[in-house]
């Protein structure tokens, strides 16, 4: 190889390496999991006593989880999806740490399991109901 070339060669290799830096910096963030049923859901009560309040629906949207009442969102939790795991978090109040559940669909029912959250009322209030596609 001639050395015209191989510096050529050396030249374009390093612009390659100092540019890998500033490709991982604009790498876009991983699409959410395709397979979870993102929609607009009615509240069932896992039992007479814990229900929602009639009229209430939850939709997941690729980075949300909202909370509508009389057609007006009352909640708003961040939410992401990876593999079968949801994450959600609560963007303000008194418990914004995450919660991590493990979702599951048969047929138009989504239940959620908890398997870590910190915030209990919102353990309770997901533990308490399954949601069942519009």
């Amino acid at each position: 190889m001639s050395r015209s070339k191989l510096m050529r060669a050396l030249l374009a290799l390093g612009a390659l390496l100092g540019a890998a830096p500033l490709l991982a910096q604009a790498a876009p963030a991983p699409a959410p999991d395709p397979t979870f049923p993102f929609g607009k859901y009615a509240l069932v009560a896992a039992d007479s006593v814990n229900g929602p309040p009639p009229g209430m629906f939850v939709e997941f949207t690729t980075s949300s989880l909202n909370v509508i009442r009389g057609g007006q969102v009352v909640e708003s939790h961040g939410m992401s999806v990876t593999g079968n795991v949801l994450e959600t978090f609560t963007l303000g109040g008194d418990c914004t740490a995450p919660g991590t559940y493990r979702w599951r669909i048969a047929g138009k029912t989504l239940t959620l399991e908890v398997i870590e959250d910190p915030c209990s009322n919102r353990a309770m209030a997901i533990s308490a109901v399954s949601f069942v596609q519009q």
